[in-house]
């Protein structure tokens, strides 16, 4: 998988269809308000530059308040073993070489 694919597929299992590409998920969600706190198992997650648009996208597993931490499962690329990774769920706080640029409850 990659990071949209593996979305795509996660949610299809659950009978829910979203797009393909990472941006397209992106703005088809209901936009979450800004904070770690308040991020739900499931919601999808979404890094890159400012003014750009997403171009990696994970699914939130937990948020760990007293550091604020979240915790994540993404697929990096294709080929790559899916994987958990944590980011700081902060808008614009960096991601790698990426922002993260908030987070969005898919529509069902």
């Amino acid at each position: 998988f990659d990071c949209s694919g593996l979305m795509q597929a996660a949610y299809a299992a659950a009978g829910v269809v979203i797009p393909r590409v990472a941006a397209d998920q992106q703005s088809q969600g209901n936009p979450n308000p800004p904070g770690g706190a308040q991020l739900k198992p499931g919601d999808l997650v979404f890094f890159g530059a400012p003014g750009v648009g997403a171009t990696h996208v994970g699914m939130f597993i937990s948020y760990d308040a007293a550091t604020n931490t979240a915790t994540m499962i993404d697929a990096p690329y294709t080929g790559q073993v899916v994987r958990y990774d944590t980011f700081t769920p902060d808008i614009n706080a960096k991601w790698g070489s990426d922002d993260y640029l908030g987070a969005t409850t898919p529509a069902t």
